[in-house]
């Protein structure tokens, strides 16, 4: 039977801190803000085209009694 020597303080995992959460969090925004929305959600309309600006039926039926146009 081998028993393994008790860990030091140096090769303990450090548990992580409360700023280590806010930075993930805060870099997860900056991602979301620049990357999602800024890139790729432009780019998928642009491909699209006039699918983006689809309209149920309740709702063109609605437009159309309205007068509402492009």
């Amino acid at each position: 039977m081998t028993t393994e020597p008790p860990r030091s303080e140096s090769t303990r995992r450090p548990r992580p801190r409360r700023a280590d959460a806010e930075r993930n969090i805060a870099l997860a925004v900056l991602v979301d803000a620049w990357l999602i929305r800024g890139v790729l959600a432009p780019a998928f309309m642009k491909l699209a085209g006039r699918a983006n600006w689809w309209a149920s039926n309740p709702l063109a039926a609605l437009h159309d009694r309205l007068g509402l146009r492009e």
